[in-house]
């Protein structure tokens, strides 16, 4: 950063600066009216602030004064609010890509859930067993699936491999056997 860069501070590292302010006029008015007792009062000779406090000049300027007031009111608040609207979007956009990213991922569980379904079920039959145990070892280790899915397909396909095995050599020998008796 640079030293012809401003700082940027937050408003509530700016309060006690502009608590020390007010303070600080505070004690200016409080130190005028103890030496203020000490001279003698202040007496206006000038003729036209006796016209002007006693014309409709006054009350315009009272007006302007609250006028300006109030704008310094509204445009306080409207910061404000744009502020906690600023806030609110951010925070319901993070929300909703939370959202998001876990649908996303209950949605792929859910298909891997299916296509392991799929691969047991085919694990299991004879003419299918090698196709279902190859997507079983296949499902293994995903990246959005559990620790406790994977150790559910390991299992599964401890199971089945060796009956598949067992399937596969049956089949195998009773091909041979077929062959020989050609």
């Amino acid at each position: 950063m640079t030293s012809d860069e401003p700082l940027e501070e937050s408003e509530d590292s700016r309060r006690p600066v502009r608590v020390r302010r007010v303070l600080g006029w505070v004690a200016l008015v409080l130190v005028g009216a103890v030496v203020g007792r000490l001279f003698p009062p202040f007496v206006v000779d000038w003729p036209w602030v006796g016209t002007f406090v006693t014309s409709p000049g006054l009350g315009g300027l009272a007006a302007v004064c609250a006028a300006v007031i109030a704008l310094s009111a509204a445009l306080y608040t409207s910061r404000r609010s744009a502020a906690v609207a600023t806030a609110d979007r951010e925070q319901r956009e993070r929300l909703a890509k939370i959202d998001r990213s876990q649908r996303e991922i209950a949605e792929q569980r859910a298909q891997w859930w299916t296509r392991f379904t799929w691969a047991a079920d085919h694990a299991v039959q004879d003419e299918t067993a090698e196709l279902g145990i190859s997507v079983l070892l296949e499902l293994i280790d995903q990246e959005w699936v559990t620790v406790e899915d994977n150790q559910i397909a390991i299992a599964v396909a401890d199971v089945i491999q060796p009956v598949a095995g067992s399937i596969a050599n049956e089949a195998d020998a009773a091909q041979v056997v077929a062959e020989e008796e050609r």
